[in-house]
This record gives C-alpha cells, sequence and structure tokens, in this order.
C-alpha cells in the first residue's frame, strides 16, 4: 500500500499528513503483514517517517517528489532526514514525476547528487566506509524498489 504522507497534493491537509497519525493502524494486527510505502519523503515529517521505518517492519519510505521540489539544501537535509533511523534496505527512490516530462529528468539527475552528498557525509562522519556508501546507493536506486514490488528482471 502506498500513502502520500507530508506535501504534494493538494487536496491534502499537511497538518494531518504526519505519519505519526498512522499508528493506530500500524500496531494493529489485522495489518501487521501489509508492506506500507510511505510516499513524497514525508516531508516535512521525513524524521517521523524514519522513525516508523525503524520500529515497524512493515514500512517502507520513498523519496520521491522532495526531489526535485525542494531546494538543494532541502532535498539533501530531507534524505539525511529518512536515513537518519530507517535502515538502508527501507529507503527507495522514485522521481514520482507528474505533468511534465523535465521533472522525470530532474528528479533523476538531482537524486544522482542528492544522495552522492549525503553518502559522502555519512563516509566523512564515519558512519559508512566507501563500500557500504556504494552497496546503500545500490539500494537506493533500484535493489530496494526491486525487492519492495518483486520486480522480475
Amino acid at each position: 500500500m502506498q500513502i502520500h504522507t507530508g506535501f504534494g497534493d493538494r487536496g491534502l491537509n499537511l497538518r494531518m499528513s504526519n505519519p505519526l497519525y498512522l499508528h493506530n493502524i500500524l500496531e494493529d494486527k489485522r495489518f501487521a503483514k501489509c508492506r506500507i510505502v510511505l510516499l513524497h519523503t514525508s516531508y516535512p515529517f521525513s524524521k517521523e517517517a524514519s522513525y516508523l521505518a525503524s520500529l515497524y517492519s512493515q514500512v517502507y519510505l520513498d523519496f520521491g517528489l522532495a526531489i526535485p521540489k525542494l531546494s538543494v539544501h532541502g532535498m539533501v537535509s530531507a534524505v539525511k532526514d529518512l536515513l537518519e533511523q530507517a535502515p538502508l534496505n527501507k529507503v527507495m527512490f522514485s522521481t514520482d514525476a507528474y505533468a511534465f516530462p523535465e521533472l522525470f529528468y530532474l528528479g533523476a539527475k538531482n537524486a544522482r547528487k542528492v544522495v552522492f552528498t549525503v553518502l559522502r557525509d555519512s563516509c566523512i562522519d564515519g558512519d559508512l566506509i566507501v563500500s557500504e556508501a556504494v552497496e546503500a546507493a545500490k539500494d537506493l536506486f533500484a535493489r530496494n524498489s526491486i525487492n519492495f514490488y518483486k520486480i522480475i528482471s
């Protein structure tokens, strides 16, 4: 199940789009095996989304739409927030492009820069070594989506 959290849709009430409002559903045993992807980086609630992905096995994160919609600093900050607590194998990229084909291009182009910056900083800070950062990039850009959506290649 994909759930729009955070910004993105005109009809969405941003005050009510904090993913923490999903707590009762995530705790409900009836939905324990329902895999949930929180879309749009859950921006500006990226830290909250990261927390939920770290706590609940069924919660995954997608950092589409924030890239390329936010400023460069905003994109980097949002992705860093997602990766703060969430396991690297539960975060995936999409362009979430709509309306204009240029958004697909800008999303892909900016995502590479943003992920490089985030993973480089993680290496500088000592959170990852270079080989782990390379594997994380492969996970974020391909393997996590392939595994989650059961894409057969």
